[in-house]
């Protein structure tokens, strides 16, 4: 069966396994070409505004998409543009390198019953 089926009122139901996989070779056509340098900002808003656009557009026309497969499709290609933006300043990245690992790393005991009624 091809991408696209038709039903009996003309509606034409794209099949989501296409359109995330076209979003996934989106995501990694987007981590090649900012691999070295982080993408601008700007890019990371028209992706969330094309998500926008598209949940609107093909929720409600004679072409349909599933509402989920088109935001589990969006999450990777933002990803791939928010992380390298948020990576190199964020906190939880100097943390990593100050302790050499996990921020939360062996400061939380393991929980279990008998912790908790010991600890009461």
């Amino acid at each position: 069966m091809g991408p696209v089926t038709e039903s009996s009122n003309d509606i034409v139901e794209i099949e989501s396994k296409w359109y995330f996989g076209v979003c996934l070779a989106i995501a990694a056509l987007i981590g090649i070409f900012t691999w070295k340098n982080p993408p601008s900002p700007n890019l990371l808003g028209i992706e969330v505004l094309a998500t926008i656009l598209i949940l609107f557009l093909f929720g409600s026309i004679r072409y349909r998409i599933d509402k989920n497969a088109i935001t589990y499709g969006a999450l990777p290609i933002i990803f791939v543009t928010f992380f390298p933006l948020w990576w190199p300043q964020s906190q939880l990245r100097e943390e990593m390198s100050r302790e050499g690992g996990p921020p939360c790393g062996g400061r939380f005991e393991k929980i279990s019953f008998r912790s908790m009624v010991l600890r009461s």
